[in-house]
C-alpha cells in the first residue's frame, strides 16, 4: 500500500466519525484530544459545505426531513477539495441568511426575504380560538428597524401597554408603571417580530407544503410543520405571502383543540420610518423601574478572575460589546458578545448565588469540575429576551452558576466552558442523573 493510500484510509475514517458525530449532534472526536492540523480542518470544513449542498437538494422536495449522510459525504468533500482547491467556503451562497434555517424552496426565500428586510410597519392580532370561538384577543400596532428599534402599542381588553427601543434602551409604559431595561433593548421583540416566526420555521423538523391559498387578497403558500420535540397533535401552519416570502399568519394547533393565531391585518416592507418614531420621553406621575446597568470588564473580573482563560477564544471571532450589572434578575453580571454577522452572539451570564440544579430531558448533561452541566440545543425564548430558539450551556456549582446563551453551537459552548474548567465534560445519561438525586424537567424555563 502507498502512502497516498494509506493517508487517505486513514482520513476517511476520521471522516467518517467526523460525520457521524455531525448528524448525531455531539462534539466531534476529532477535536477532542486536541487542536486538528490545518489541512484536516480544510477538510472538515469542506465536509460542512458539502453536507449544506447535500441538504439543499433534499429540502427541494415537498415533504422533507433533516437529513442524515455519511458515505459519499467523504468522498464529495476529497473531489471538492481537488477541483476546487480549498476554496469551498468561499463560494457566495453556501451560507443562509438565518442560523437554523433548512436551505431550499420557500423556507430559504423567507429567510433571504428577512435577510433583505431592513425596516416594516403594521397591524396584526394575536387571538386564541376554540371551536370557532375567540377565547382572547390582542392588537398589536408595530414599526421596526433594525437591529432592535421598535415601537410597539398592545390593546386587549380595553388596556392598551406601549413598548419603545431607540436600539439601545427600551421602555415599557404598562398600567401605572414604567420599566426601563438598561442593557436588552430587544427584550420584549420575541412576541410578535417577523424574524421569530422566520426562525421557528427554520428550527422545524419537518416541513409540508399544503398548496397555494389566497389571504387577505394575497396569493401565500401555506405550509405545516413541526419541532422534533412537539407533542401528539401539536403542529403549527403558516402562510407565507407568494410576492413578499414574508410571514402573513401563523396557526398553533394544541392538543387540546385550541388553535392560537398570529395574523397580520397590515404589513408595509422597507418603510420610511423617521428616527424620532424611535425616541422616548418618560410618563408623568407613573412609578419608575430601571433594570440593570452598564458595567465594566474589570468589575467582572474582580468577582470572576477565571473569565480571563476564554477571552482570548471568544475574542478571536467576536467583539464584546456590553458589560452588564444585573439587578432583579438572577444573575449578577453579563458579558454580550457580537459577531460579524448580525446573528451571531455570544451572553455570558455570572452569579455566585447559584439555583438549584435540574435538566432538560432532551438535552445534553453531565459532571463538569465538582459541579453540573446541562447543554440545550434549542431553547426558546430564554428570559423573554432572546429571538426564536438559542443554544444554552449551565455550569453549577456550590459556589457560582454560569449560563450562556448563543447562536453558536453547545459543541462551542461546551469548549468554552472545559477551557474554563481546564476539564472534560463527562456525559451522562438520564439515568444516571437521577442516581445523583438530580431530577429531569420536560420543559425548561422560556420554552
Amino acid at each position: 500500500m502507498s502512502r497516498f493510500d494509506s493517508d487517505w484510509n486513514n482520513n476517511e475514517t476520521v471522516i467518517d466519525q467526523f460525520i457521524d458525530d455531525l448528524n448525531e449532534e455531539k462534539k466531534p472526536a476529532a477535536y477532542q484530544a486536541g487542536p486538528v492540523d490545518h489541512e484536516m480542518e480544510k477538510l472538515f470544513e469542506t465536509v460542512r459545505a458539502v453536507r449544506r449542498l447535500e441538504q439543499r437538494s433534499r429540502s427541494k422536495e415537498k415533504v422533507y426531513k433533516r437529513p442524515r449522510v455519511k458515505g459519499w459525504l467523504a468522498v464529495a468533500a476529497a473531489l471538492l477539495l481537488v477541483v476546487l482547491g480549498l476554496s469551498i467556503l468561499q463560494l457566495p451562497g453556501l451560507d443562509l441568511a438565518l442560523p437554523g434555517v433548512q436551505p431550499g424552496g420557500i423556507v430559504e426565500a423567507s429567510a433571504r426575504a428577512y435577510e433583505e428586510l431592513n425596516s416594516y410597519s403594521g397591524v396584526f392580532e394575536i387571538r386564541s380560538e376554540r371551536d370557532g370561538t375567540v377565547d382572547f384577543l390582542e392588537t398589536i400596532t408595530v414599526q421596526y428597524q433594525k437591529p432592535n428599534k421598535y415601537v410597539a402599542v398592545h390593546r386587549f381588553d380595553g388596556h392598551e401597554q406601549r413598548y419603545v427601543s431607540d436600539g439601545e434602551k427600551m421602555i415599557a409604559d404598562e398600567y401605572e408603571r414604567v420599566t426601563i431595561e438598561n442593557l436588552f433593548p430587544e427584550k420584549e421583540l420575541w412576541r410578535y417580530h417577523i424574524g421569530t416566526v422566520i426562525r421557528e420555521l427554520g428550527q422545524a423538523e419537518t416541513v409540508e407544503t399544503l398548496g397555494s391559498d389566497t389571504l387577505f387578497g394575497r396569493e401565500a403558500e401555506l405550509l405545516r410543520y413541526q419541532y422534533p420535540n412537539s407533542g401528539p397533535g401539536e403542529y403549527m401552519q403558516i402562510w407565507i405571502d407568494s410576492a413578499t416570502y414574508l410571514p402573513l399568519r401563523k396557526e398553533l394547533f394544541h392538543p387540546d383543540g385550541s388553535v392560537l393565531v398570529v395574523e397580520f391585518k397590515e404589513l408595509k416592507v422597507n418603510p420610511q420610518l423617521d428616527s424620532d418614531v424611535f425616541s422616548w420621553v418618560l410618563p408623568e406621575g407613573k412609578e419608575v423601574t430601571e433594570l440593570n446597568r452598564a458595567g465594566t470588564l474589570e468589575q467582572v473580573k474582580e468577582v470572576w478572575p477565571e473569565v480571563e482563560a476564554i477571552l482570548p477564544v471568544v475574542y478571536a471571532e467576536m467583539e464584546l460589546q456590553r458589560v452588564g450589572v444585573l439587578n432583579y434578575d438572577l444573575f449578577d453580571y453579563v458579558l454580550r458578545f457580537k459577531g460579524e454577522s448580525a446573528y451571531d452572539f455570544l451572553d455570558i451570564y455570572y452569579t455566585t448565588a447559584p439555583r438549584e440544579f435540574n435538566f432538560y430531558s432532551q438535552g445534553k448533561f453531565g459532571l463538569l469540575g465538582e459541579g453540573y452541566v446541562e447543554l440545550n440545543p434549542s431553547a426558546w425564548n430564554v428570559f423573554e429576551r432572546y429571538l426564536g430558539a438559542s443554544r444554552t450551556a449551565r455550569w453549577l456549582t456550590l459556589d457560582y452558576e454560569i449560563y450562556m446563551v448563543s447562536s453558536r453551537s453547545v459543541d462551542y459552548l461546551q469548549s468554552l466552558l472545559e477551557e474554563l474548567a481546564q476539564e472534560i465534560v463527562q456525559l451522562k445519561t438520564v439515568e444516571e442523573m437521577i442516581e445523583r438525586g438530580l431530577e429531569p424537567v420536560t420543559e425548561k424555563e422560556g420554552h
